[in-house]
């Protein structure tokens, strides 16, 4: 092993992107990261897809999704056409801390992602809580006493940033207590925020909107949060999942694919469909299901947006009523779909299809910057989990993919603008110390986990993605191991405990 870093810290932030992070350093509520952004280098993060599971997967593993399993929230069984969430147990590569410990190393690390069920691997110190975590969860035995010192609320989206603002406090004080008191080289913490309250707010993004009282709380103790790493640590690293945008323009790849005979809408309650999307009304005691056409559908959803309010009084009026303004895919009968939007891909039942999916989607070029088949996205040995055709909309244009079901049109322009996440995240690196970088390149974010094992100076995984990327932000490898063998006993043992076979 080679002499390295004696500590380093990494604050994983959901959701952060450059212009909101820049418009909350020039707020004035953070004015330790402001000078520390000063006195760092800073990347932009490549994250594909820019959804929280795959996207902290790859950070966490340092491989692409094709090597560590993960590609999405969800993930459709070919076998029954159902879909089902991704968890740890569908992880098929060691992260990082994991694999400190295989070298002797202590790390802390609160909520690793996937954070459900725990992976009990010896030499970690892990605490999971939060929307992904039934309830919270730890090893060994010890952290527990921590468990304590959470404010958790339950989640609600009408007042998520109020609630932030309560809870934040508990997690700065939960870190200082377990960074104080516990043995570590490595301390990471990933948090929800900003994600959680970009959702709901996401005119935050806007570089000219007033911080508020809630929003400054919130500020004001990650920043705070932010100095303390920074004083425990030589290193410290900042990273982001994805990025968070405003978008005016949808694309909805599913009435695209309905215009070309290639999905049908489900009809019937009972009939197999996207688990997120059911029929626009049905009563909640053997009422019946009505499903109007994807046309009729974009027009109420527009006059909704138009006149927001009228949503809310049918909302009242309709309490009998589940409303949801979208056509669901009858995913037993279509041939090609999109099951989710977080998915960014196509699933094709024909492979003769797929050449002809790819030419459909890529005319689209004005709302979709790229389409590949998954081959050419992903490489390893789990590539075949993921659909088999995948996308990209145009960010860059302020375009975003509508949900999983049917809208009514194939592109739509919006009345109000609305939130989302986007391809590009944020990494800051900040040395007491150490090597010195070259600055200010767009690397993906697989590079991160490679990065922090490089620092302590810790053999990188045998199977890593991230050579050419480390090469050239001025580092050079500590040599290489396999880790995987010791790790998949681990991962196995917890199959074992809550009984779950193999693989998705």
């Amino acid at each position: 092993m080679n002499e390295g870093l004696e500590k380093v810290a990494v604050l994983g932030l959901d959701g952060l992107g450059w212009p909101y992070l820049r418009r909350v350093v020039e707020s004035g509520h953070m004015p330790y990261l402001r000078r520390l952004l000063r006195n760092s280098y800073k990347f932009e993060l490549e994250a594909y897809p820019p959804v929280s599971p795959p996207s902290w997967s790859n950070i966490m593993t340092g491989v692409n999704p094709g090597k560590h399993g993960i590609f999405s929230f969800d993930y459709l069984d070919r076998r029954t056409l159902k879909q089902k969430l991704y968890t740890a147990l569908e992880l098929e590569h060691p992260r990082v801390h994991e694999m400190l410990a295989f070298s002797g190393i202590p790390s802390v690390v609160i909520n690793p992602i996937p954070t459900y069920p725990l992976m009990r691997v010896r030499g970690t110190q892990v605490l999971s809580y939060g929307l992904f975590t039934p309830r919270p969860v730890w090893y060994p035995d010890y952290m527990r006493k921590y468990v304590g010192i959470l404010t958790i609320e339950p989640f609600r989206v009408r007042d998520v940033l109020p609630r932030c603002a309560r809870v934040v406090g508990s997690r700065l004080e939960l870190v200082k207590k377990t960074a104080l008191e516990l043995d570590w080289r490595l301390y990471w913490v990933n948090l929800s925020m900003p994600d959680v309250y970009l959702h709901k707010e996401p005119c935050l993004v806007k570089r000219d909107v007033r911080v508020g009282r809630e929003e400054a709380i919130v500020l004001r103790t990650l920043d705070k949060l932010v100095a303390f790493l920074d004083r425990e640590a030589d290193a410290l690293i900042l990273a982001s999942d994805h990025g968070f945008g405003l978008y005016d323009k949808v694309v909805s790849v599913n009435d695209v694919l309905y215009r070309r005979g290639l999905v049908r809408i489900a009809s019937r309650k009972k009939e197999t469909a996207a688990r997120e999307h059911e029929e626009l009304m049905h009563g909640l005691r053997g009422g019946r299901s009505i499903v109007f056409s994807p046309e009729l559908v974009f027009k109420i959803r527009m006059f909704f947006q138009r006149v927001p309010f009228i949503k809310e009084v049918v909302k009242s009026i309709a309490r009998g009523l589940k409303v949801d303004y979208g056509v669901r895919v009858d995913i037993s009968r279509s041939t090609a779909f999109m099951a989710s939007a977080s998915s960014y891909g196509i699933y094709v039942k024909e492979p003769c299809l797929i050449d002809e999916v790819v030419s459909i989607l890529t005319g689209y070029g004005s709302h979709i910057r790229w389409v590949r088949r998954r081959e050419e996205v992903f490489w390893g040995p789990y590539v075949d989990r993921a659909p088999e055709v995948l996308l990209c909309p145009r960010y860059e244009r302020g375009c975003k993919l509508a949900h999983g079901g049917l809208i009514g049109r194939e592109t739509a322009e919006l009345v109000r603008p609305t939130g989302g996440h986007h391809d590009v995240g944020v990494l800051v690196v900040r040395l007491k110390g150490g090597p010195e970088l070259h600055d200010g390149l767009r690397v993906p974010n697989y590079v991160v986990g490679p990065l922090v094992m490089a620092l302590l100076g810790v053999p990188l995984p045998h199977d890593h993605d991230a050579g050419p990327h480390l090469r050239a932000m001025g580092l050079k490898e500590p040599g290489r191991r396999n880790y995987l063998a010791r790790w998949r006993v681990a991962r196995d043992v917890s199959r074992l405990r809550v009984k779950k076979p193999s693989g998705p």
